[in-house]
């Protein structure tokens, strides 16, 4: 059963989609689509309306197509993320060398939407120099950071992650759960050799001893790439990305279309082959003379049909030749003035998130806690001064508590003018 609540998001009628409903999910993204059948003249037909809402257990979507038939309508919808794509920055977004969670809160301010779990702590820059939302900083930050999310879009949590789900050593396998395998290879973004560039010029050769990088995990060809990026001023985090995008480039690309059988959803006997969106999986076919290790990178559910499930694995993906378009695409933006870009939303250095404001102001309060207590300590007099110091140290750390959440509710140093 699913709910479907109005665009007030008043609940207004509790149906059954049917055998149909399917639910695909994206690792890359995070995204989720939901589509669904229901009968023409049923009883909530009128209630599934465009704009309306759509809620499982898990998940909230929006409905965006209605395709009607003779006999039922078919409804697509997408992963509510409205806030997200309404947050605009109509001049660009930039964040200078920050974390992630920074960065997001940033971007995420005034959305109703916040970041959970987040398991990466190295610093990066954002720069987009177009218009764009908050939902397009999270899609950069991912390919930027190099990471994964999930989206929680009933609590509005976005949650951050190097690589999500696992290996549960499960396998898909002809005659057992694997109907039918498409295998698709190929070398078009292929290269072994990369030349980082950041700004002002900076390349590994400092540290490295020559300006490039070399990866011959499945060639000894030397096919050499340049790529420039700006954003980077710091050399490890040029040679840390740099390497990260050559192993993915320095092999072909290989994705599998499988349909699968989905026995653990059927069955406890086989919980053994349950998977999700993220897990590596054991490939075994046969046919194609397949036996690897592939994660599954987009997965497509029917709840209530899982023998028609099917997903698509890869090993590698092409997030580097998206990451050189954009850079490409930036140069080309860079080349043109543009007359309104100072009012871009820039997110500076100093930019301190909820939390390191709050550990800043314990901090601050225990050293002087700490000071004026040792120098109470020595008075001669303790007794006649004891009352003056704890009003003088109440005082103090009140002053500094203030102080730091007003700096950190109002961000005033955190927007500026480019």
């Amino acid at each position: 059963m699913i709910q479907v609540y109005d665009a007030d998001k008043r609940r207004i009628a509790v149906i059954d989609a049917g055998d149909d409903i399917q639910i695909t999910t994206t690792l890359s993204t995070g995204d989720k689509q939901l589509s669904f059948k229901y009968p023409k003249n049923g009883v909530s037909a009128e209630a599934l309306a465009c704009e309306n809402y759509i809620r499982t257990a898990t998940d909230e979507f929006v409905i965006k197509e209605i395709q009607t038939g003779e006999d039922k309508n078919e409804y697509h919808a997408a992963l509510n993320v409205e806030e997200l794509e309404g947050q605009e920055f109509p001049y660009g977004f930039a964040s200078q060398t920050q974390t992630v969670r920074a960065c997001l809160e940033f971007a995420f301010e005034g959305t109703g939407w916040t970041v959970g779990t987040c398991e990466i702590t190295k610093r990066r820059t954002i720069d987009i120099e177009e218009s764009c939302s908050a939902w397009d900083v999270l899609q950069d930050v991912l390919k930027t950071y190099l990471c994964e999310c999930t989206i929680d879009s009933i609590q509005k949590i976005v949650n951050i992650y190097e690589t999500i789900g696992q290996d549960r050593g499960a396998y898909i396998m002809e005659r057992l759960n694997l109907r039918k395998l498409t295998y698709k290879a190929d070398t078009y973004d292929f290269y072994t050799r990369i030349y980082p560039i950041g700004k002002d010029g900076i390349t590994p050769e400092i540290l490295l001893g020559v300006p490039y990088i070399d990866n011959h995990q499945y060639s000894d060809k030397v096919i050499s790439r340049y790529w420039k990026d700006e954003r980077y001023t710091v050399t490890t985090s040029l040679i840390e990305d740099a390497t990260a995008q050559l192993a993915e480039a320095s092999r072909p690309y290989v994705a599998y279309q499988a349909d699968v059988v989905d026995l653990a959803a059927q069955t406890d006997e086989y919980d053994v082959l349950a998977f999700g969106i993220g897990d590596t999986v054991t490939l075994v076919s046969k046919t194609e003379n397949v036996k690897e290790k592939q994660r599954i990178v987009k997965l497509t559910e029917y709840p209530k049909q899982p023998e028609k499930n099917t997903c698509e694995l890869s090993s590698t993906s092409k997030t580097f030749a998206q990451v050189q378009e954009a850079t490409k695409e930036k140069a080309v933006s860079d080349a043109v003035e543009k007359s309104t870009s100072q009012t871009k939303k820039i997110l500076n250095e100093d930019y301190w998130t909820y939390d390191e404001t709050q550990t800043a102001i314990t901090s601050s309060a225990t050293e002087i806690l700490t000071t004026a207590s040792r120098t109470y300590q020595t008075k001669t007099d303790a007794a006649t001064e004891k009352g003056n110091l704890e009003t003088q140290i109440q005082q103090t750390a009140e002053s500094i508590t203030s102080t730091a959440a007003a700096t950190y509710e109002t961000k005033t140093d955190a927007t500026t003018k480019k």
